[in-house]
């Protein structure tokens, strides 16, 4: 159970990634305060976002080779999230002037990218700390516990530093220092919250090891057979699926802010109120995948 508390913690710590920076707090800060104009803000954030899937697809599959043949999922793992904290540190710089907005967008993608890989070898950790009949429940209380997590950084964010007459930290709202601060914050979070998972990850034991490279193919030999095989399929409805999915959540805040003009309280009733049912959708889906079996729910869904 610690195993897995420590797994669903590592999700608790990267959501504020994706709630602060990536979806609500500094996404609507760069189209609205960095951006020449909201709706370009929302187009160049957009095509950033969407770039570092492409660069992410393009060299995924490559690292997770090597991280087979190599031995080097748990270093993927903790390089790639300090690479990616450390980079959202760098975002306190990003001031309220165009003359900042290739450096936000630099910033935000390469972090973004860092982010998406470590998710990749922290995904495959998943059977190695739990039991086969209990993969969903668990996956389940991982995402269940990040969406919880979400929601108390962007309470903590909003309450704190965007909506609030007394700044901590000798912060002012002066060139949005206060907005700025959440990407220290959210490096904080991160940080703290990953360290139970990080320092307990365990390498895969030698003979572990040689077994996956003797069965390891090419990923044409993967996904090809006379036509897309089984994994295949599954590869191509997931990125049609889950990347949809990925782009509504990720463009959700910029999109209210710049269509439907919302103010950051409004954000925050969004976020729970999104955090929410995403939390009872994981937690269900958790024990239906485990009692049914993924397919079958994936198909009543």
């Amino acid at each position: 159970m610690k195993k897995i508390f420590n797994f669903a913690l590592y999700d608790f710590a990267n959501s504020a990634f994706t709630t602060i920076i990536i979806t609500f707090i500094f996404s609507t800060y760069f189209a609205k305060q960095i951006a020449p104009n909201p709706v370009l803000g929302q187009s160049y954030w957009g095509w950033t976002i969407g770039i570092t899937g492409v660069v992410v697809a393009l060299i995924g599959p490559l690292l997770g080779t090597i991280a087979d043949k190599k031995n080097y999922t748990e270093f993927f793992i903790k390089i790639f999230t300090i690479i990616c904290i450390s980079l959202t540190c760098l975002l306190w710089f990003s001031k309220p002037s165009e003359k900042y907005l290739i450096y936000t967008l630099f910033i935000v993608g390469l972090a973004n990218i860092f982010y998406e890989l470590s998710l990749i070898f922290y995904n495959s950790t998943l059977k190695k700390i739990s039991e086969n009949n209990n993969l969903g429940k668990s996956s389940g209380f991982s995402f269940a516990l990040g969406y919880i997590g979400g929601i108390i950084v962007l309470i903590i964010c909003i309450t704190i530093f965007i909506d609030n007459d007394s700044l901590p930290f000798g912060l002012s709202k002066e060139n949005s220092e206060n907005v700025r601060a959440t990407s220290i914050l959210v490096a904080f979070w991160y940080l703290i919250f990953s360290m139970p998972f990080l320092f307990n990850l365990k390498k895969t034991n030698k003979n572990e090891i040689e077994k996956k490279i003797n069965y390891t193919k090419n990923f044409k030999e993967l996904i090809w057979d006379k036509g897309l095989n089984n994994i295949g399929k599954f590869l191509l409805a997931r990125m049609l699926y889950a990347d949809g999915l990925n782009a509504i959540i990720i463009m959700g805040g910029i999109f209210a802010v710049g269509v439907f003009s919302l103010e950051i309280k409004d954000l925050l009733v969004l976020s729970v109120l999104m955090n929410i049912t995403a939390f009872i959708g994981a937690i269900v889906g958790g024990y239906a995948n485990d009692r049914f079996s993924s397919k079958s729910v994936l198909s009543f869904l």
